[in-house]
């Protein structure tokens, strides 16, 4: 047997509603390469962008889930926390059945 039909036949073998097996989540951001990065400047600035990314999808995660969020230097005021978070939903298609609103969950949470 192939790798490919073991991974086939290892990944029809989980069981979504069991919480004893382990869930991956593979969400796609842009980070930079701090190798490319010229000047010390650069580099601090490159940083705090990819810093405000990762904080931006974290607060994602606590807004769906009800948790707290993580402000960072750019992002100081919930009205900027919840610029980003809209973008994030409007990026990944958050969406009820007739795309009127990003979803259910996300309309009881901005309330």
């Amino acid at each position: 047997m192939t790798e490919s039909s073991e991974d086939s036949r290892d990944s029809r073998a989980l069981d979504p509603i069991d919480p004893s097996q382990p869930i991956h989540l593979y969400i796609p951001l842009n980070l930079s390469d701090s190798a490319t990065q010229a000047t010390s400047k650069d580099a601090i600035a490159t940083h705090e962008s990819d810093t405000d990314a990762l904080v931006a999808i974290r607060n994602l995660f606590a807004f769906l889930t009800g948790q707290s969020f993580v402000a960072t230097q750019n992002m100081s005021t919930f009205y900027h926390i919840f610029i980003k978070i809209s973008q994030a939903l409007n990026f990944y298609e958050f969406s009820n059945l007739d795309g009127s609103t990003f979803g259910e969950v996300a309309n009881y949470n901005f309330e």
